[in-house]
């Protein structure tokens, strides 16, 4: 059976064909071997196998051998065989495969398998015409071509269409035989349709839509079938015979339809080849099909007239050139005897509707949805009895449209050189038919005859859009193109005149063209004088002549009687000298229109000629009794005079249109009658009600108003100045433009647009509506105030508007916002976006429709992003301000997120427009539905009423409606396959655009609201309940084919490397790029997210689990160096931070930082799960080998090899140099985020800032163009560009560098704690680690904090798995002492670095003091380690003892601690190696008195510290009195102890004359238990002494007996509380520990002794017993 994955392949070679034709293709080699590959494939292409008994009768038993496989089938699918057998007229033993083929594609379409196949059949059907059809025509025009490319399409058409066929047209007539079958086959489904609908038949939802496809599919086959046809004519592989089979066929057709229009190429093509005096057909042939072209017998009879008048016209335009070669030579007098009869026969042509047939075919192929109402009258006109094409045909595809006026070109042409005479002969009739009608006063215009004008407009729709070939008219001035240019311009008639205009037009597109019609048009024939004529040929004079003519005609007629309406539009005989006049003044306008904006030339010219000026004309024009139509025109030209408009232009148009909307008069050059109101606003209220009631005129005003408003071109990007005078209309109004605004959105926008009838002319007015309001709202620069507000930059001195205030209160954003909350504009608004998707699928990308959809979007995109400015900045600036005009009507609404819950259904549209295809469309709705998913208002809007899920937010509830999010997400599936031909073309292509726009769109709408369910889970596949989520166990998540799965795939398998050559390698090197990488670290921080909320934790790590990820993503990782090229250079080289190679840079730490996170997290879920199997194969992954279920072991690298990215060195911040011009800008206001911890500067506000200051010193005459200072300031502007764009990139990059090394440490930290291994495996470990990174802390302890702040919190962990006395030997042993006297010495020279913060000493004082606590187990005098120790503590000086004791008696927090701590280890140390350099600088330092003297301050301290401080206090308190016990351990440590006060400190404390059964009063639960616990650590420090200092020292003795005898009472509450004795209960806690420290002080000092002999004459009561 066929490979399934065929039909893809096949959709990519057409999509290969389509990007080699437009030479886009960089994988050519691929493309010739595709094609090579189908060479069988596109043979049978038309050898379709039919139904077959013995195929059917083998499907019916049951059992099926296909391919050498056997298949035993049930009842249910033998009857989807027969029913698709049926309908394709399809073999049965092929139906079978294609069947099975499309059991797949039922579950991808959501369609029944039957409907599945035949989808699938006509898909593949037509996508192998159209692959044969561009591979054709690519062979044909490369014909020529000396090249292997060119070669290797030659062969593949010739092996295609094999010799034997070449010669005899073979392929020609299957080609026409399997459109005949189309025909049928398209004839059956209407059949089907009409007997249904005759019985009350219906037909099922997917019959339907099948019997919809399949005409699509069919129409789209014949069309294809047509073109190659088409082409082989061209090519040679057909002969006369076949011509003459196709003018049998054309006989036979009787409906003016898409059929016959395919055949329209195929016809002219032919004729085009047999025709012409030049062509391989012999005379003979050629007569013969000439006989049978003008057969009139009955059995030879066309059953359309006007078609075969049309195929006659066709043919005498080539057919003729053989009567020209055959005619006498110059100077012979003799005459064509034929030419009588030819001419006669041409009229008759033209009688049965030739040129109407031809013009309406044309008009058909090149129509537009863009509504031309002028066009339209004209063509109403000239085809009034045409016979028209069906309304319900599809349009034809491009490429048709191309092949058919590429046809109609050569047969125009043809026309042109071949029958002059018949062109002559047309006008000379159509002449004197005009001057016999007007000498009898018949005016009635379908009395004249439009022949000429028919074929001048087939002419120009044959030329449009095509400036390459109209050029052949303008490049040989004396060719017969540009002749009959000459002929056609002189001596015009009335509706001549509007058709020669109308081709004109279309012979001027481009600016070459263009410039040429302006030139043509500059040739003046004579002056004119007297009344009116034409008489000379046209030109700019007569276009003038005739405006001007005709506006001072209508001018000086008797003013009308005013009604209410300003100058009601009069029927045009009133107006108009002829009834034609009003169309040829409408022609004459959509010239010059034309011209204006493709030539600047012409523009330029219309606008220095000032005598007269045009624009009086036109507004002289517009004042008067006018058809809309023709004012309408005249806005258009006002526009076209606007293109690339500067303020010289821009200024004067808005004065004249401002004086002519509020006075009804034009200019002073051209005044007019005054109103008998004569009010301002009368006037402006009359003539916009007059323009809003015609669609023309109100959509050609608001496209005049949009150009209008539009940015000088002359502007910089700053848009710090009005497009419009700041006292426009001051003499009237207030100033500025707010009525004009009025009048666009709410008369037209909000008020016709929403009673217009014809959809058409709605979305074409809502597009121009909508461009106005995206103007106005996008060129307000809020930057500015945001400047001004943050900085101290002079803003109203630099910017081009008089003041800010003015700028503000004066630009049309504020009124359009205004208006945008409008109850009436709010419905046009969200009408526009609420379309069906249907429709928008099958709109054209260019359409209005879709053009109207998108800004629609872009409006609401703008509102959200712009509504806080006006609420907080403009609106009371506006209300705060005096002489505003009236106020809007507002809904109640206060925010447009408001709106937008009044119109939820707009969500689900937006998610639906992103599979539509249009890559417009889909991202602008991405972005929209990014921003409303982001918004808290209505993510945690809840739903009104009462439930289960009433929690929820409202966009989750519209889009669980009917599975909306279930279509959503297919749409967004498609967009996320990886396509390797998408990659080729780079961020360019369509697709990775789109891929970009989803992965924002998803990255944002998650984080913006982590723990909450949104929109972007429902599209994933998740199911939303209240506040968590599940899994639908019917869905997409459920079947792997979810969005999330999409995105799992696109994270591991889109490439993020690529071959470049390089100077060293011309072959090539790896190299990561930005551009590719942006991809997988977008699909990874979605993943991320997902796996790191609490929310969707367990889901997606569950399933991301099943799917294999982190051993995918193991095998995938690569070792990096300072060497690897990131987009083609290494890291340190020059313009590294300046270009995309650090964002390469930065998403690979940040893949890196997720793999890491990821499998970190993954590992404690196996250890915390029990999952032994998985862990150990997780554990070996991380340790280099990863397996897969069935598979080799692969080799991967290592937890330590990944710790190769602290290799990278990324170097210092980059810093802004000194500036002249630029010095004193303070470009932290550029700042997106002050507080955000990776500082990002807006790279457009720091270049309004520039601009700014550009014209600040442009006002100040310090900067002109041209001057030195001028080139310092552009350098100086690019410098400071950079270096922000530098700062970003290293800001970002420093962040993901931190976020790697933060989950390398996690991850290793995880890994030493949960890989299974014994106790030595686990200390090899550990050791290897802190092997692995103490030279990158020993480097960062140099310039990097948060380096060494990471690495020390790694090394922390590690230290309790090292073993100093290994079972391994003394080797093992040795190795184990070095390594941990490296983190000794490393972290104990860090404590006092440069870079040394209280984080870092505390953390190098922790790690330290670990370290010497496991070494402790081997420090004794003898041993090496421990000298080693103290010989670091004295080469690094008094300094470090200075610095432990400032941070142990006056450090913050837990560091004065951690310095107490590992002081104890030293003195430790010391007291083991018996030395006394610690206890000697203690006492040079008196810091062993301020230990003691801290005893004192305990209870106070502790008393009045809040409960929260409390364990902090008394942890410092224990480690300062474990150090002085670890003093006191030693006599000379005793002596300093004693000496420096140690009872009286604890006398003054009074801590051992509280109450023991009170203790302290501190805030703590176990406020007595701590009570008791300093107790005992204090008596251990006195004991301690006592016991150095000895039994002899009678000092010491006489001291700890006065404390005894001092704090009795104490004592013996506490012996009697451990006793239970006098009713005390037994306590929590032992006082086991104290009583015997107490027992041992009063046996130390024999206290009951002393007692004895000095108070026996005491009670027994009152001593110890």
């Amino acid at each position: 059976m066929a490979d399934s994955s065929s039909f893809e392949s096949l959709e990519g070679l057409h999509r290969d064909l389509l990007s080699f034709r437009d030479n886009h293709l960089p994988d050519i080699e691929r493309l010739v071997n595709e094609l090579a590959i189908r060479i069988d494939e596109f043979r049978s292409l038309l050898d379709q196998k039919p139904k077959s008994n013995q195929s059917r009768q083998n499907v019916s038993e049951g059992n099926i051998e296909l391919d050498d496989v056997k298949y035993s089938v049930n009842d249910e699918f033998k009857q989807g065989v027969f029913h698709v057998a049926d309908e394709l007229e399809l073999d049965e033993l092929e139906t079978t495969k294609l069947l099975l083929l499309a059991q797949d594609d039922a579950r991808d379409l959501d369609r029944s398998p039957v409907a599945s196949a035949i989808i699938r059949f006509h898909k593949r059907r037509g996508l192998l015409l159209e692959c044969l059809r561009l591979a054709l025509k690519i062979a044909i025009d490369n014909e020529a071509e000396d090249s292997v490319v060119a070669s290797a399409f030659t062969e593949f058409k010739r092996q295609v269409l094999q010799p034997e066929e070449l010669a005899n047209s073979k392929f020609w007539q299957k080609c026409l035989n399997a459109m005949t079958g189309i025909e049928a086959w398209l004839q059956r489904l209407s059949d089907r349709s009409q007997r249904a609908s005759m019985v009350g038949q219906s037909f099922s939802a997917e019959a339907m839509e099948i019997i919809d496809f399949e005409n699509k599919m069919l129409t789209t086959q014949h069309e294809s079938l047509a073109a190659i046809a088409t082409y082989l004519v061209q090519d040679g592989c057909a002969v006369p015979e076949d011509f003459r089979n196709l003018l049998v066929k054309m006989r036979t057709l009787d409906r003016v339809d898409m059929v016959v229009l395919h055949y329209l190429p195929m016809l002219i093509a032919s004729i085009s080849r047999f025709g012409t005096a030049d062509g391989p057909c012999p005379d003979e042939d050629a007569q013969s099909l000439n006989q049978l072209i003008l057969a009139e017998k009955e059995s030879e009879h066309w059953n359309l007239r006007s078609f075969h008048a049309a195929v006659y016209i066709f043919w005498t335009s080539e057919y003729a050139s053989r009567s020209l070669l055959a005619l006498p030579a110059a100077g012979d007098q003799r005459e064509n005897p034929d030419a009588e009869t030819d001419l006669a026969r041409f009229d008759t042509a033209l009688q049965d509707g030739g040129f109407h047939f031809i013009l309406s075919t044309v008009q058909y192929i090149k129509r537009s949805d863009w509504y031309d109402p002028t066009l339209n009258g004209i063509l109403e006109t000239l085809l009034e009895d045409a016979q028209p094409f069906s309304s319900d045909i599809a349009p034809p595809t491009e490429h048709f449209k191309e092949l058919a006026t590429e046809q109609l070109r050569i047969f125009v042409e043809a026309f042109i050189s071949n029958t002059p005479n018949t062109l002559r002969h047309l006008k000379y009739e159509e002449d004197n038919q005009r001057r016999e009608l007007r000498s009898r006063f018949q005016r009635h215009q379908t009395e004249f005859q439009y022949h000429l004008e028919r074929f001048l407009l087939i002419l120009a729709f044959a030329f449009e859009d095509s400036p390459e070939e109209a050029k052949a008219f303008w490049d040989d001035p004396e060719g017969n193109l540009y002749g009959f240019l000459s002929w056609a311009a002189k001596r015009q008639t009335t509706p001549r005149a509007a058709a020669f205009c109308e081709m004109l037009r279309s012979l001027s597109q481009g600016d070459e063209c263009a410039d040429s019609a302006h030139q043509f048009l500059l040739e003046e024939g004579p002056s004119i004088g007297g009344k009116l004529k034409r008489t000379g040929s046209l030109s700019w004079n007569q276009i003038y002549a005739e405006l001007e003519f005709y506006a001072s005609s209508i001018k000086n007629r008797p003013a009308p009687t005013h009604t209410g309406q300003f100058n009601g539009n009069n029927a045009p005989m009133d107006q108009v000298v002829e009834p034609e006049s009003s169309v040829m003044l409408v022609s004459y306008l959509r010239l010059v229109t034309h011209l204006c904006r493709e030539s600047s030339k012409a523009r330029t010219w219309v606008l220095a000629n000032e005598a007269p000026s045009l624009s009086g004309i036109l507004l002289q024009l517009s004042a008067s009794n006018i058809e809309s139509r023709l004012r309408a025109c005249a806005f258009a030209t006002l526009a076209s005079l606007l293109t690339d408009k500067t303020p010289k232009v821009g200024e004067p148009m808005w004065s004249a249109l401002d004086e002519w909307i509020c006075t009804g008069s034009t200019p002073a050059t051209h005044p007019a009658r005054p109103h008998p109101q004569g009010s301002p606003a009368w006037s402006e209220q009359m003539i916009f009600d007059t323009i809003a009631s015609s669609f023309d005129e109100a959509n050609a005003f608001v496209t005049l108003l949009n150009n209008l408003v539009a940015p000088y071109q002359v502007e910089d990007v700053l848009n710090d100045v009005l497009p419009f005078p700041e006292s426009l209309g001051a003499q009237y109004r207030a100033s500025g433009i707010d009525s004009y605004v009025d009048f666009v959105l709410g008369k037209v926008f909000g008020d016709k647009s929403l009673k217009l009838v014809d959809v058409v002319q709605q979305r074409l007015l809502r597009l121009s509506c909508l461009d106005f309001i995206a103007t106005c709202l996008s060129t307000f620069n809020e930057d500015l105030v945001v400047i001004a507000n943050k900085s101290n930059f002079p803003v109203e001195a630099a910017m081009k508007a008089s003041s800010l205030e003015n700028y503000a209160r004066l630009h049309p954003f504020a009124r359009v916002m205004e208006w945008l909350f409008n109850e009436r504009v709010l419905t046009a608004l969200f009408a526009t976006l609420h379309q069906e998707a249907t429709e928008v699928n099958e709109a054209a990308p260019g359409s209005p429709f879709i053009l109207s959809l998108v800004r629609s979007v872009d409006v609401m995109n703008l509102m959200l992003r712009l509504q806080t400015t006006y609420f907080n900045i403009v609106r009371p600036l506006l209300r705060s301000s005096s002489g505003r005009g009236s106020s809007v009507a507002h809904s109640s609404i206060s925010t447009f997120e408001d709106a937008i819950l009044n119109n939820l259904a707009i969500v689900v549209d937006l998610g639906l427009y992103c599979g539509t295809g249009h890559q417009d469309l889909t991202i602008c709705s991405l972005a929209l539905l990014e921003r409303l998913s982001s918004s808290r208002k209505l993510v945690v809007s809840p739903s009104a009423g009462f439930g289960k899920y009433s929690d929820r937010s409202k966009l989750i509830g519209v889009l669980e409606k009917d599975g909306e999010a279930e279509r959503i997400a297919r749409a967004l599936i498609l967009e996320l396959q990886i396509d390797p031909r998408e990659i080729e073309g780079g961020v360019a292509s369509p697709g990775y655009i789109i891929k970009t726009s989803i992965l924002s769109f998803l990255r944002n709408c998650l984080a913006a609201l982590p723990d909450r369910p949104t929109i972007a889970h429902m599209l994933l596949g998740f199911n939303s309940r209240t506040s968590q989520l599940d899994i639908s166990p019917e869905g997409l998540f459920a079947e792997g084919a979810s969005l999330f799965h999409a995105l799992v795939r696109l994270a591991i398998e889109y490439p993020d490397t690529d071959i470049i050559p390089t100077a060293d390698n011309p072959g090539g090197e790896v190299s990561f790029f930005a551009w590719l990488s942006c991809i997988n670290d977008g699909a990874t921080d979605v993943l991320q997210q997902l796996w790191r909320s609490s929310l969707s934790s367990d889901l997606a790590m569950t399933e991301l689990r099943v799917m294999d990820y982190v051993f995918l993503r193991a095998v995938n990782q690569v070792i990096v160096n300072q060497h690897t090229l990131w987009d083609g250079r290494v890291l340190g080289s020059d313009n590294f931070f300046f270009t995309d190679s650090a964002v390469a840079l930065r998403n690979f730490l940040r893949q890196r930082a997720s793999f890491y996170d990821f499998a970190a997290r993954e590992l404690r879920v196996t250890v915390k799960e029990g999952m032994s199997s998985l862990r150990a194969r997780l554990q070996a992954a991380l340790l280099g080998s990863t397996s897969f279920p069935g598979e080799q072991q692969i080799r991967n690298p290592t937890l330590f090899d990944l710790f190769d990215f602290m290799d990278l060195e990324i170097g210092g911040a980059i810093q802004l140099p000194k500036f002249t011009l630029l010095n004193d800008l303070n470009f932290d206001v550029c700042l997106k985020d002050p507080n955000s911890k990776v500082p990002a500067y807006d790279l457009s506000r720091a270049e309004e800032m520039i601009l700014l200051r550009k014209h600040e010193l442009e006002k100040a005459d310090r900067l002109k163009e041209g001057t030195s200072e001028a080139t310092v300031f552009g350098q100086e502007a690019n410098t400071v560009l950079l270096c922000l764009l530098g700062k970003n990139h290293h800001s970002e990059l420093m962040a993901a560098h931190g976020e790697a090394l933060q989950a390398w440490r996690c991850l290793i930290v995880t890994a030493a704690d949960g890989f299974d291994l014994d106790d030595v495996t686990k200390s090899t470990f550990a050791l290897q680690i802190i092997q692995l990174v103490l030279p990158k802390i020993e480097r960062a302890f140099s310039d990097d904090p948060d380096t060494v702040v990471m690495l020390a919190r790694l090394i922390q962990p590690l230290l309790k798995y090292i073993d100093p006395v290994p079972s391994g030997g003394q080797a093992a042993a040795d190795l184990s002492n070095d390594r941990l006297f490296q983190v000794f010495r490393t972290f104990l020279d860090g404590s006092f670095s440069t870079i040394a913060t209280a984080e870092i000493r505390e953390l190098c004082y922790q790690i330290s003091y670990q370290s010497l606590n496991v070494c402790a187990k081997v420090v004794n005098e003898r041993n090496q380690l421990g000298r080693h120790t103290l010989r670091t503590v004295k080469l690094a000086g008094d300094r470090l003892i200075d610095t432990l004791c400032d941070d142990a008696y006056s450090g913050q927090g837990a560091c004065r601690v951690a310095a107490l701590l590992l002081l104890d280890a030293l003195v430790s140390v010391a007291n083991q190696m018996n030395s006394k350099l610690l206890i000697e600088r203690f006492a040079h330092l008196n810091f062993t008195g301020l230990l003691v003297d801290s005893i004192k301050f305990m209870p106070a301290e502790l008393g009045s510290a809040p409960a929260s401080e409390i364990p902090a206090i008394l942890s410092y308190y224990n480690a300062n009195l474990a150090l002085l016990l670890r003093l006191s351990q030693t006599r000379l440590g005793a002596n300093q102890v004693l000496n420096t006060g140690l009872f009286r400190s604890v006398r003054d404390s009074q801590l051992f004359s509280a109450d023991p059964d009170i203790g302290l009063e501190i805030e703590n639960p176990d406020a007595l238990k701590k009570f008791f616990d300093l107790m005992l650590s204090i008596i251990r420090v006195i004991n301690a002494v006592v016991l150095s200092r000895g039994h002899s020292n009678d000092r010491t003795l006489k001291l700890a007996r006065e404390f005894l005898t001092e704090n009795r009472q104490s004592v013996v509450g506490v012996f009697k509380r451990h006793a239970s004795i006098g009713g005390k209960s037994h306590v929590a806690y032992d006082l086991g520990d104290l009583v015997d420290n107490f027992t041992l002080l009063i046996s130390a000092t024999g206290f009951l002794e002393f007692e004895d002999t000095s108070s026996a004459h005491r009670s027994p009561l009152s001593v110890f017993s």
